[in-house]
């Protein structure tokens, strides 16, 4: 029996993401087709692509050429927003029950909203292929699909020239570009997120699956020649030059030799280690357990303090978000705030159209990681509730709200979100707050920052001992808007 396969393209979504990798680049429907007839190994007998063709009319040609039918969405929103997503969803499922001899479902997109479309046509029996510009690809979305192609590398198949594009026309070799990236970081430990970062800034064509290399950790252990590596129970591996890690040890800190990374001598640690109350991640190793450098798993006990301290953070609400991520997030939040047109809106409207920006105007910014900015923010009292809006059964998040009287900028706004963290820090740790592992979590190890965080958290402490509470409170237990404090649940909890 043949393969038969219905093709849907989600149009907007892929020339949005070609228009920002490409230069003056049209969408190769072609060879979208063609990639998906090869890995399928069947026929196509639907194409369907979705978009507001009164704006696309110069892509008729192309549609006629493939025998593709152009579904018309009209734009729903004054921004543009066109609610192709929930169409092709209905088509899409509408097809699969209609038609069972559907073996195979292609999605031209790279929306992570799709990620349950995909997971719901896996369960009906159906292979699903997915295509989409790499660096405006959701990771949930690709590994999603039962196979993912990348529309960079159907591009110039052929071997056609490519168009001029805005980064270099060659990737810098991966083994001078690792060692680039961890000078740039001060060659001691780093996160291999803010590692991989580094990379990519340093070229931006930087891709470890062109090097047969499945994932990013995949690529940092086939360098294991120039690199120890520790990869703990839960969070992110660590990454350093080889012999900049603790020999023999799971859980080598980032600072080495007393100081914190930026030269500046640390405070010696306290006799009894923070966060080891955390619930371990699993059971507790064996007596006889002999640790073993890399790829283990570690108990809190076992963790260096920047790992505690992700944990700690984790179970309390506050999930890491990469520092560059986070800002660009904040800041745009502050402008939503800011911008008299937007009116009277609830933190759950704010975060919907936090959601839409960041789809319109750069869709590779995850979804968890704009909520766990808003959490971020909501859990560091940045936000004043409208106490008159609504009975007293009206949830915090479905009230007017405006961001707290003291923030007059995006800057401000950041800053108040990090005094936050620091206030929840200092009340577990009683002052004793490691600036190290503070910046490690805010700044990614920034050396840069390390002076900043360290008066930071001086600034906070002294707050707090005078009777405030370190972040725009009134130090008797509410908040500036008259709500209790949102309390942080303790590790005796």
């Amino acid at each position: 029996m043949e393969n038969r396969v219905a093709v849907f393209v989600d149009f907007e979504n892929i020339k949005r993401a070609v228009d920002d990798y490409f230069v003056n680049e049209r969408v190769e429907l072609r060879r979208i087709f063609e990639e998906i007839g090869k890995v399928t190994d069947g026929r196509i007998i639907l194409k369907r692509a979705y978009a507001d063709w009164g704006v696309f009319k110069d892509y008729r040609s192309d549609l006629l050429d493939n025998a593709c039918d152009p579904i018309q969405t009209f734009a729903l929103t004054y921004k543009g927003k066109n609610g192709a997503d929930i169409k092709i969803a209905i088509d899409v499922m509408d097809v699969a029950l209609r038609q069972n001899d559907i073996t195979h479902v292609a999605l031209v997109s790279g929306d992570s909203d799709f990620t349950p479309l995909v997971l719901k046509l896996r369960e009906t029996g159906r292979y699903v292929v997915g295509v989409g510009v790499r660096s405006n690809t959701s990771t949930y979305l690709a590994k999603a699909c039962d196979r993912f192609c990348y529309y960079d590398d159907i591009h110039g198949a052929n071997g056609e020239e490519l168009p001029e594009r805005s980064i270099p026309s060659t990737p810098m070799d991966t083994t001078a570009l690792l060692a680039k990236g961890l000078a740039t970081l001060g060659n001691r430990p780093v996160p291999g997120s803010a590692l991989k970062t580094t990379m990519r800034k340093i070229d931006p064509m930087f891709d470890e699956t062109r090097s047969g290399h499945t994932s990013f950790l995949d690529f940092l252990r086939a360098h294991g020649d120039l690199i120890d590596l520790h990869k703990p129970a839960i969070g992110d591996v660590m990454v350093a030059p080889k012999g900049h890690m603790e020999s023999g040890s799971e859980s080598a800190p980032v600072a080495t030799n007393g100081t914190n990374g930026a030269g500046f001598a640390s405070r010696p640690e306290p006799a009894a280690p923070r966060y080891l109350n955390s619930p371990p991640p699993m059971s507790p190793l064996p007596a006889a357990y002999s640790p073993v450098p890399v790829y283990t798993t570690a108990t809190p006990a076992q963790m260096s303090s920047s790992e505690r301290l992700r944990l700690w953070l984790r179970d309390n609400n506050f999930r890491y978000v990469p520092t560059q991520e986070r800002h660009e997030i904040i800041r745009v939040m502050y402008d939503l705030f800011a911008d008299p047109a937007n009116g009277d809106v609830s933190l759950k409207e704010a975060k919907d159209h936090l959601h839409l920006w960041f789809e319109e105007n750069k869709p590779s910014v995850p979804w968890e990681s704009i909520n766990s900015t808003v959490y971020h923010l909501f859990y560091t009292w940045c936000f004043f509730f409208d106490r008159s809006d609504g009975d007293e059964g009206k949830q915090l998040w479905d009230r007017r709200t405006s961001l707290q009287p003291d923030i007059h900028s995006a800057d401000e706004l950041i800053a108040k979100c990090e005094r936050g963290v620091a206030r929840k820090l200092w009340e577990r740790d009683r002052g004793d707050v490691d600036v190290d592992a503070l910046n490690d979590w805010l700044y990614d190890g920034d050396a840069a920052q390390y002076l900043r965080m360290e008066e930071m958290v001086k600034t906070v402490g002294s707050s707090m001992a005078t009777g405030g509470n370190g972040n725009g409170g009134n130090g008797n237990g509410l908040g500036a808007n008259g709500y209790p404090m949102i309390g942080v649940r303790t590790l005796a909890d």
